[in-house]
């Protein structure tokens, strides 16, 4: 499942098994600085964990820029995920140095499949 999402803050809903793929800002509606413009991300890196509630990683997927103002964190199995809430966030480190959050702290619901 792919979810697209331009925001700071957001929530998730996962079915365990489902892979997770989020893509950040689109074509029509990039992730924007201050200014509104378009966050040309070229040269950063980035940092994403998800975690349980006890802080222990459960995954370290890969943030990939896809276009100016775009982001995607690629898919990431998530059968063996508990049933839940997960956190992540993405935080990023332009040429400077500087550490920003592009994504803050934000929710995986990871719910089980209803029809067994």
């Amino acid at each position: 499942m792919e979810i697209v999402y331009s925001a700071k803050l957001l929530t998730c809903h996962l079915q365990r098994g489902e892979d997770f793929t989020l893509r950040l800002g689109t074509p029509t509606q990039p992730n924007t600085d201050d200014s509104g413009s378009a966050v040309d991300y070229t040269g950063c890196s980035f940092l994403c964990q998800i975690r349980d509630s006890t802080e222990a990683i459960i995954a370290t997927p890969t943030v990939s820029i896809i276009a100016v103002g775009q982001l995607k964190i690629m898919p990431v199995v998530t059968t063996a995920w508990q049933i839940g809430d997960l956190f992540f966030d993405i935080k990023m480190t332009d040429t400077g140095g500087v550490h920003t959050w592009v994504l803050k702290r934000s929710i995986i619901r990871v719910t089980d499949e209803v029809s067994q």
